[in-house]
């Protein structure tokens, strides 16, 4: 009879333990996710609703004063509305283009491989070196633009001295930084699909762009989606192409959320407001998220009755 209570318990038993030693080696991890994601968050709020520049040790509670601060200060609405161009425009370009890339290079041609260094390589430099190098390529005076309008006998553009070529310029580093990042992400899924399916759909007849429409596309979605997610999220967070080309320049005409961040930070040392506009970027980013997951999830087939 004991033997037989033993046996009874004895699942859930090793169940406890099993969870218990689970819970054991998740613990680094956790401790990781406190230390350098929630308490850092925490004390990011905390600051939005504190008046301190940084050195004093004195922090003075000012309330919900910072963010009624931010909406009446030009600066911060300029960035954020160029920060949604900024988004828009790589998300319309990394995304799509991506995709296209990965079904281009998506094949057992001699060199392909190397294609797809080429396409990659951009992601793996540094920011702030390729950032240097485009900005000696965009130099109006002696960059490789200029000697090529040299040589035609004209005068290159300075396209970083205007507002919106600035951004402009802006825009295509930060595209070409990453699309070949895309382009792995879309090159991965479409490796990962059941072949079967356009053979069978080959021998019945369909083109290739046809297949590519009807049968890969749809089954790329979850792919999509990442991408869409990752690249908005990373759009949101330009900062290091905006630092070395124009400084935020003309005037304020290119900051970014974050550039209006590290600015009110370390230049004005308006701790608070900083905080704030970082609380602010976190809730933008969380609602963009939420609305693409919640626009873009697939409806449950409705139920047939007889």
């Amino acid at each position: 009879m004991a033997d037989v209570r033993l046996a009874r318990h004895r699942p859930r038993l090793f169940r406890r333990r099993r969870g218990g030693a689970a819970g054991f080696m998740a613990l680094p991890a956790l401790l990781l996710l406190l230390t350098f994601i929630f308490a850092p968050l925490v004390y990011t709020i905390v600051l939005s609703f504190m008046h301190w520049n940084l050195i004093s040790p004195n922090r003075t509670f000012v309330g919900l004063k910072n963010y009624q601060n931010l909406v009446g200060t030009p600066d911060f609405v300029q960035a954020l509305l160029t920060t949604v161009v900024y988004s828009g425009i790589f998300l319309a370009i990394v995304v799509p283009g991506g995709l296209l890339l990965a079904k281009a290079v998506d094949t057992k041609r001699p060199g392909m491989q190397a294609v797809r260094s080429v396409l990659f390589m951009p992601y793996v430099i540094p920011l702030v070196g390729s950032a240097i190098a485009w900005e000696w390529v965009l130099n109006p005076d002696h960059g490789v633009i200029a000697h090529f309008f040299t040589l035609f006998g004209g005068k290159a553009p300075d396209l970083l001295s205007g507002r919106w070529t600035a951004v402009l310029a802006i825009e295509i580093v930060f595209i070409w930084q990453y699309i070949g990042f895309y382009m792995l992400i879309f090159l991965s899924g479409f490796q990962s699909l059941d072949p079967s399916l356009n053979e069978a759909a080959a021998v019945d007849g369909a083109a290739s762009r046809r297949i590519f429409w009807s049968i890969e596309l749809p089954q790329m979605r979850p792919v999509a989606l990442f991408a869409i997610v990752f690249a908005t999220v990373q759009s949101f967070q330009l900062f290091d192409q905006i630092y070395v080309l124009t400084s935020g320049g003309p005037g304020t005409s290119t900051f970014s959320l974050v550039y209006f961040i590290y600015i009110e930070a370390f230049k004005f040392f308006k701790i608070g407001s900083a905080a704030a506009a970082s609380v602010v970027l976190m809730a933008i980013l969380s609602i963009l998220t939420w609305g693409i997951f919640r626009f873009t999830r697939e409806k449950p087939a409705p139920r047939v009755t007889t």
